[in-house]
């Protein structure tokens, strides 16, 4: 009995669980897949004759259907259990086995019995299950719900609901870039979660799903060939906005590298025009000019404003704003840096000299770009006039004979000024008749500095580069490099001939003579120097003038360079305040063996004394004259210094002056001097004085008028300490005399503070009056003759000075070699400061 009721249960037992297993089998797939039967899908994708993708891509979206539904039901992206979705995918393989005409093995081939297509994984799609993890992992969607909100029938809002789809699927893969799930679950939460009407709506269905309808069932307005269109349509357009993005990228790329390259080239350029410029004295004044003034000024360096043309640049007519007229200067040769050297070097020559007689700078530019290169400039003062060589050589414009005279004397003394009025001296290295130009009243003015060089005081210079224009260079700088002040009395000598003659350096066309030198040279030696002027000025001017100007051009254009004049002789001869020396033999031609010989031994010796590597002898500079002004000076101190010493020890005691001394019987004052000897002192002293002033405030004057406040600010200081010592020492003999006006230290600022007013007054001299007028010329003459007189008083002083000891130091032998030593000790300390200065 027992056995039956344990077989009864175990028959419960097994029929309850095949119930409840069918139960859960039945239960167990939660999607409703009745629409597969009941929405008017096409069948046809996957009919007898269907092809395999087309098929496959279909049951993917009519599968995506339901999916889109039970997350729209559940909040739930797939299924979570392998069970379930091999339920489902067994359900809706079921509901596809009851559509006639459907491919059996080709719905197998497309399902391939895999629940991938329903299961969620948890590395899909960065884990997205539910609704919640969506909004915490994308974010709000605000262009996807409203893109994909409305009737997805319109193929407007059908194509913004694509974009935003394809947008919101770049962010997810963004987030899971090794998913390929990310697309579909963009879709279905576009189909049953953002669209009103869900996804068994016509318009999400085609839209969205990309589930195609069966004929007739279309309410686009369009067939299901041309929904295909469009997808194709955007697949086109798609790649060709893919390629148009690459290219835009690739252009941006490239103007990049543009703008990158132009940046170092605009840098290359600002280099160039920040170091040339770096390369001109700060100080010097110069005005720099933008290039764009410039071109403004010359209508952009237009032909009909075109000058001239020289060996290294090429000159404009411009005119500013402001009406004033210009000469620009465009450098033309060769942009390296021994060009931006000689650039600089004009600048800072020009820049730093001041003289009527020399063409003033305005200012300079310098430029760079791609289009034009390197271009440099030099902005002059325009002279209407134009050129020496124009008015010489051009039979409508004859210069008459004052004109050539003050012409030749303007060149001589801007020549001077640069050879003796600028410290270090400057050789200009071309004067020629171009670089001579005319202003308003056809007054010279010296131009064209770039070749200009200052010279090392006390040395010559040797070059390998010569610089300067065939014709104008003397034989020895031509030949061996060899850079003189006279190398520029050289050339100053054939523009005089030019001048006078009227004739070009070299003439081709005269076969026997063609250098102006010979040509001038045998018509002087046969007595007919009257030839040699220009027939238009033969009869104008005094036949001795004349003849002494062809002479003074022959001497300084001599090949010689021992028999050629300084600048400043020169144009002493010419004004007639020196005689002009007997003129050599003439000399041999250039090419002959005697000359170079001579030239070689020349250079030879001249080298050795002047080259800068070599050590001239010990006492080659040696101040002998001043050595032996001093030594009489000092002899003569001695000299009356030991007379009166034994003229008060013979007369008047050892020890006179001193309380037991023997007492002077012509002595009647308390200060131990007669009144003779008073009057005398005071007179001595006022001369002294007044000697001492006066000397150096000419001193002063001399150096306003003829030099440059930067060259003669150290020799300021010199004479300043040299007269504050004359004051000391002249203070500290008045006060021994019983009528001292005042202490010493006074004295002797106020004898150093001659030399400043001294100064003072001679600028203010130049300011008013012209160095080369009249005025100026007798002013000049007043001051040498007045300072002449100062050296022949001066060599007085110290025998004055002497009477000022008194009687101790007259006697003490001790005290009398201090005073001297003192003496030198002081002239020693103005030799150094003479040096520094």
């Amino acid at each position: 009995m027992s056995n039956f009721w344990l077989f009864l249960s175990y028959l419960l037992f097994i029929s309850f669980f095949c119930l409840a297993n069918s139960s859960n089998n039945t239960a167990s797939c939660p999607i409703d897949f009745t629409y597969v039967n009941t929405f008017p899908w096409d069948t046809q994708e996957c009919g007898e004759n269907a092809e395999s993708r087309s098929c496959c891509q279909t049951l993917r979206s009519l599968l995506g259907m339901g999916l889109a539904t039970y997350l729209k039901d559940s909040s739930n992206f797939y299924l979570p259990t392998p069970e379930l979705a091999s339920s489902c995918l067994s359900a809706f393989q079921t509901k596809l086995a009851t559509i006639s005409r459907m491919n059996a093995s080709l719905v197998s081939t497309c399902l391939n019995n895999s629940n991938e297509l329903l299961l969620n994984h948890p590395s899909d799609c960065a884990g997205i299950r539910t609704i919640d993890e969506w909004n915490v992992k994308a974010g709000l969607t605000p262009e996807l719900n409203t893109s994909c909100q409305g009737d997805m029938r319109r193929l407007t809002q059908c194509n913004s609901c694509f974009d935003a789809g394809m947008k919101m699927n770049a962010q997810l893969v963004s987030l899971a870039p090794n998913s390929t799930k990310c697309f579909y679950f963009t879709i279905f939460y576009a189909a049953g979660i953002v669209n009103q009407f869900g996804p068994a709506d016509f318009g999400s269905a085609v839209c969205i799903l990309g589930l195609p309808l069966a004929p007739g069932h279309y309410n686009f307005g369009q067939s299901s060939g041309q929904l295909n269109k469009n997808t194709k349509y955007r697949f086109v357009f798609g790649f060709l906005g893919g390629i148009v993005g690459v290219l835009m990228v690739i252009g941006l790329i490239h103007l990049c590298r543009v703008w990158d390259k132009r940046r170092k080239e605009i840098a290359v350029h600002d280099k160039f025009v920040t170091s040339v410029r770096g390369q001109v004295s700060p100080n010097v004044g110069t005005i720099w000019y933008h290039v764009t003034e410039l071109e403004r000024a010359t209508d952009g360096f237009s032909r009909k404003n075109f000058i001239g043309q020289g060996g290294y640049g090429v000159v404009y007519k411009g005119t500013f704003a402001s009406g004033s007229t210009i000469a620009v200067k465009q450098i033309t040769d060769d942009l390296d840096s021994m060009r931006d050297e000689e650039f600089c070097n004009e600048v800072d020559i020009i820049s730093k000299i001041r003289h009527r007689n020399l063409l003033p700078l305005r200012g300079c530019c310098v430029a760079s770009d791609n289009l034009k290169g390197k271009r440099r400039y030099l902005v002059y003062d325009y002279m209407p006039n134009g050129s020496l060589s124009d008015h010489l050589f051009d039979h409508q414009k004859k210069l008459t004979w004052p004109q050539r005279k003050n012409i030749i004397l303007d060149v001589a003394k801007g020549l001077a000024y640069l050879h003796y009025g600028v410290k270090p001296a400057v050789y200009h290295r071309d004067i020629k008749t171009t670089n001579i130009l005319l202003d308003s009243e056809m007054r010279a003015r010296v131009a064209d500095f770039g070749l200009a060089k200052q010279s090392v005081e006390g040395q010559s210079h040797l070059t390998t580069r010569v610089a300067g224009t065939y014709g104008y260079l003397p034989p020895e700088y031509a030949l061996y490099g060899q850079l003189t002040e006279k190398n520029d009395v050289y050339s100053f000598g054939i523009v005089i001939l030019e001048t006078m003659t009227g004739k070009k350096v070299l003439d081709t066309s005269n076969t026997s003579t063609p250098l102006i030198t010979d040509l001038v040279w045998s018509l002087v030696k046969s007595q007919n120097v009257e030839a040699t002027f220009d027939e238009s000025i033969r009869n104008e001017g005094p036949k001795g003038i004349m003849d002494r100007y062809v002479r003074v051009g022959l001497l300084c254009a001599h090949v010689m360079v021992a028999f050629r004049p300084t600048i400043a002789q020169a144009l002493k001869m010419l004004e007639g305040d020196i005689d002009i020396p007997k003129l050599p033999e003439r000399p041999l031609p250039l090419a002959h063996e005697s000359f170079r010989l001579s030239s070689c031994s020349w250079r030879s010796a001249s080298t050795s004394r002047q080259h800068p590597t070599l050590k001239d002898t010990p006492w080659g500079k040696f101040p002998f004259t001043g050595l032996a002004a001093m030594v009489g000076a000092l002899g003569s101190l001695m000299i009356d210094a030991i007379a009166t010493g034994h003229y008060r020890r013979a007369h008047f005691g050892e020890h006179s002056g001193s309380a037991d001394g023997v007492v002077v019987e012509e002595t009647t004052n308390l200060d131990g001097l007669t009144d003779f000897d008073r009057i005398r002192y005071k007179i001595t002293s006022q001369v002294l004085e007044m000697g001492i002033v006066v000397h150096s405030i000419i001193i002063g004057i001399s150096l306003g008028t003829s030099q440059s406040l930067d060259t003669i600010k150290p020799l300021i200081v010199a004479l300043c300490f040299h007269q504050f010592f004359e004051g000391i020492g002249l203070g500290g003999c008045i006060a021994q005399a019983a009528f001292k006006s005042g202490s010493t230290l006074c004295m002797a600022l106020f004898f150093s503070l001659t030399t400043p007013v001294g100064v003072a007054i001679g600028f203010g001299i130049t300011n008013v009056y012209d160095d080369s007028s009249p005025t100026a010329l007798v002013v000049q003459g007043l001051l040498n003759s007045v300072a002449g007189g100062i050296l022949i008083y001066m060599a007085l002083v110290d025998l004055l000075a002497q009477d000022f000891m008194n009687s101790k130091v007259q006697t003490n032998t001790r005290l009398f070699f201090g005073a001297n030593v003192t003496l030198l000790l002081g002239a020693g300390i103005m030799a150094l400061l003479a040096i520094w200065a």
